[in-house]
């Protein structure tokens, strides 16, 4: 519905217009959203509810990972339950291990033996990690390192950082209007 399309939009008109991840410009990823239904706040694993609702979020984030072929990218979206950035990096780092995910965090190069690498984005993170909600951004690692060898230069990260450290007044209020409407759209969505 409609937070997967302000999420589709969000990635075509910031993610591929501001040349962010060069992988996502020749594959836009499939948007999966996925939702802890029973959850009230964030996600909190002192409560038992919480963890069955933890546990079916990584089961459901396992099956969406190996039902990939070699040539998809996925963008798993969590609307609600993971506002905490604590909170979901360690969701995030239970789905890189649970579906055997290079860790996107660690910037350690590419591990060949990984199938897909998994890269996290949150709404409280640097700009260009900030995304209207959490994320993770799943790659196949073959297509990761032949888009990475593309690149000339400095790595991704300091590029992006770089472009838009350097943005005009206009685009980052063209960037905030795109996260508010994502952010606005996801909050309906939980009070529906």
């Amino acid at each position: 519905g409609r937070v997967r399309a302000a999420t589709q939009r969000w990635i075509e008109e910031f993610v591929v217009r501001e040349r962010l991840c060069p992988f996502a410009r020749r594959n836009p990823p499939l948007v999966r959203i996925e939702s802890f239904e029973s959850v009230e706040g964030d996600l909190d694993i002192s409560r038992a509810s919480d963890v069955r609702e933890a546990a079916r979020g990584l089961r459901r984030a396992q099956e969406a990972i190996h039902g990939l072929d070699a040539s998809e990218n996925l963008m798993l979206v969590w609307p609600a339950g993971l506002g905490n950035a604590e909170v979901f990096m360690e969701f995030a780092k239970a789905v890189v291990e649970v579906t055997d995910l290079g860790d996107g965090t660690m910037g350690d190069g590419i591990d060949p033996s990984k199938a897909n690498y998994g890269f996290p984005f949150h709404p409280t993170m640097a700009l260009q990690f900030r995304s209207p909600w959490p994320m993770l951004h799943v790659i196949p690692t073959l297509a990761l390192a032949r888009a990475r060898a593309s690149l000339s230069g400095a790595s991704p990260v300091v590029q992006n950082a770089a472009r838009l450290d350097g943005a005009s007044a206009a685009q980052r209020t063209r960037w905030d209007a795109l996260l508010t409407e994502c952010q606005r759209l996801g909050e309906e969505r939980t009070k529906d």
